[in-house]
């Protein structure tokens, strides 16, 4: 059933002229940062990188593949498509705008999932093993975070993600990131849009904010994974 849907709607017109304008639109945003633009990609393929993180399966399926350098950090974008199933049986279509950044720190960053109030149900789905944690809940100006965002990640590594993310953090997530989430993972970080056809300002968007989130673990990186 999920397959027949997938091929209805990759014939549907509408689809069809939303998907040529955010190719065209992708294309000429990877081209104005220098990135290389590959579109359609195969994840079974050696020939690029893959793009890993919570939404990463046997199934996805990626487009509008590109990636380069920006700011001094590789960045890499994609488009995701998938259908998951659910603890109690349902499989749901979904799609993601992806945004990564590798950071440079050597040390090993806790596995974090900043997640958003709309990709709260996904979490069902994958990371069974992450728990919610309360970090600096109730800091002046972090209002805005807590009432769209949880914050999940090993109960044992509780003091070290506290430290890592920072009142500045969290502040700007709440009130800067808009319905973005936020993973790191294998130090590199993840931004996800729950979008198929993403605007040109939500790329810059998520771009800015990946490369200043990027510039603040990092300097945090140092000194508290030191300790």
């Amino acid at each position: 059933m999920h397959k027949l849907k997938r091929v209805q709607r990759a014939v549907n017109p509408r689809h069809l002229t939303k998907a040529f304008g955010t190719r065209r639109m992708i294309k000429n945003f990877a081209d104005q940062l220098g990135l290389v633009y590959f579109g359609g990609v195969d994840q079974s393929s050696d020939e690029h990188r893959l793009v890993r993180g919570i939404t990463t399966s046997n199934t996805h399926r990626d487009d509008h593949y590109c990636v380069g350098t920006f700011h001094n950090y590789d960045v890499a974008l994609v488009v995701r498509r998938d259908g998951l199933s659910y603890p109690d049986k349902r499989v749901k279509h979904h799609e993601w705008t992806i945004l990564t950044v590798d950071l440079h720190t050597s040390r090993e960053v806790p596995h974090i999932f900043i997640a958003h109030a709309k990709t709260r149900e996904l979490l069902l789905a994958k990371y069974s093993h992450l728990v919610p944690l309360m970090i600096g809940y109730g800091q002046p100006g972090q209002q805005d975070f807590w009432s769209k965002y949880s914050v999940l990640a090993k109960l044992e590594q509780f003091v070290t993600v506290e430290n890592m993310l920072s009142s500045e953090i969290l502040t700007a997530i709440g009130t800067s990131f808009g319905d973005l989430a936020v993973e790191l993972h294998e130090n590199t970080i993840y931004l996800y849009l729950a979008k198929e056809y993403p605007t040109k300002v939500e790329l810059e968007t998520m771009l800015k904010n990946g490369i200043w989130l990027a510039e603040r673990i990092d300097q945090l990186a140092q000194e508290v994974l030191n300790n």
